[in-house]
């Protein structure tokens, strides 16, 4: 379902929920301009998962973020979210008892001041966010730099991630830092269309494995490359957006992974946007996944306790396909008020990956997400 080691819930989220809607492709890629009118977004997200013979999570989680244009050429965003986790943890593989109740909240906040110029954007942000067990702190450095036509804009990005880990039960004081690095490009192709490439790399090291696991022993540095592809169609006859994502993902832990993403926006008159979308996902095992249903046996063979090899059963680290369902209905009430609502399903399965390496006696999961929100701007 993600990336990234710490799969919390929050994170998870992340990683499935519906993407907004964008505006439809205009015939020039403008250079941005600092904007004239702030707004302000409230958003409630329900999250809910099961696992046969188990309900599994719960989150309700709700947010504000607040945009404020600032004496002409500046900008500022803050965002604040509330996650509120109930349920099990994941199971390690086909049996209930392998799941451990548990709750969790987490709180975190973000802030982005953006300088503007003639074709160059500046931006710099923080983030913060706290769990019982986990506190992350994010800096970050992006520049937009468009072309004299507006039609080619390129994109950089640098950032800084510093985590501060602990476990409950357990004495346990770990830290893991990571370096961001973007480079992207913006490109409009025809008066309906415009593509964009991404690439991202991390270079992180530190505390990587999983607290509440007791056989899970992971590299303490993790390299993260992904490409991200989009392109998009403006279909001036019917007033709709069709929408493609392409994402490949690779890390030095031994998982690659391919996303999908499909959307199609549409108009349906009298201010009214409706948005089906269908994503595909797919990755591979990480070298030291070991599967003991599979192989039966409790510890791999060859490990040694104490020893320096790596090893974990976690589902999360092991090959596996998702797919998702969605479709999202919003409404523009006036000038000012935006409302929106947008359901998904998604479905993992072990033989859904397109990689070889899966084992058929994982757990399948289910998952539904229900999110509205409400905009104001003035």
């Amino acid at each position: 379902m993600s990336d990234n080691i710490k799969a919390s819930p929050s994170i998870l989220l992340a990683a499935l929920s519906l993407s907004g809607v964008l505006p439809a492709v205009t015939s020039t890629a403008h250079a941005e301009d600092a904007p004239d009118k702030a707004e302000v977004s409230v958003k409630y997200l329900r999250y809910r998962d099961q696992q046969p013979g188990l309900d599994r999570l719960t989150v309700n989680s709700p947010s504000l973020s607040l945009s404020v244009p600032l004496a002409g050429l500046w900008s500022l965003d803050a965002g604040l979210i509330a996650d509120q986790v109930s349920g099990a943890s994941p199971r390690y593989h086909t049996a209930v008892s392998s799941a451990s109740k548990m709750s969790d909240s987490r709180r975190a906040a973000d802030l982005k001041l953006h300088r503007y110029f003639e074709r160059v954007k500046l931006s710099a942000g923080i983030a913060y966010s706290t769990e019982h067990d986990y506190d992350s702190t994010a800096l970050s450095l992006n520049a937009s730099i468009a072309s004299e036509d507006n039609n080619t804009t390129w994109n950089l990005g640098v950032g800084n991630a510093s985590d501060k880990i602990t476990a409950t039960g357990r004495v346990l004081k770990e830290e893991k830092n990571g370096h961001d690095f973007l480079i992207g490009v913006s490109q409009v192709l025809s008066p309906v269309d415009i593509a964009q490439l991404t690439f991202t790399h991390t270079n992180a090291h530190g505390y990587f494995s999983d607290a509440y696991k007791s056989l899970d022993i992971r590299p303490r540095e993790r390299q993260q490359s992904a490409m991200l592809l989009k392109y998009h169609h403006y279909f001036t006859q019917v007033d709709g957006t069709l929408r493609l994502n392409y994402r490949h993902y690779h890390d030095s832990f031994g998982i690659r992974s391919h996303t999908i993403n499909l959307e199609y926006a549409q108009s349906l008159g009298d201010e009214w946007t409706i948005t089906p979308m269908l994503r595909l996902y797919s990755q591979s095992a990480a070298d030291f996944y070991f599967d003991p249903v599979y192989t039966f046996l409790f510890i791999p063979v060859g490990y040694k306790i104490g020893g320096t090899q790596f090893v974990s059963e976690d589902q999360r680290m092991s090959a596996f396909g998702g797919r998702s369902f969605g479709l999202k209905l919003s409404k523009q009430v006036d000038q000012h008020w935006q409302v929106d609502a947008s359901l998904e399903r998604y479905r993992q399965r072990s033989d859904w990956t397109f990689f070889e390496n899966h084992r058929p006696a994982l757990a399948s999961l289910n998952a539904s997400m229900l999110q509205i929100g409400l905009r104001y701007r003035y």
